[in-house]
């Protein structure tokens, strides 16, 4: 069920999606003209799918 896959966090998926979730994140943010630091960047990839959906498109990931 896709709303259940939304609330998992995404240091629970596989490496090679977390990956790229986390190259989402950096380009989003390049778009966004924005950085973020080393501790902001693990928060991000330790927090659930849903919390980053205003950051990256999380329906590839579902």
């Amino acid at each position: 069920m896709i709303s259940n896959k939304r609330t998992i966090y995404v240091n629970q998926l596989p490496q090679l999606m977390q990956e790229s979730i986390k190259n989402d994140i950096l380009y989003s943010l390049i778009e966004m003209k924005r950085s973020m630091s080393i501790w902001e960047m693990e928060d991000a990839l330790s927090s659930r799918l849903c919390d980053l959906e205003d950051i990256i498109d999380i329906k590839k990931y579902l």
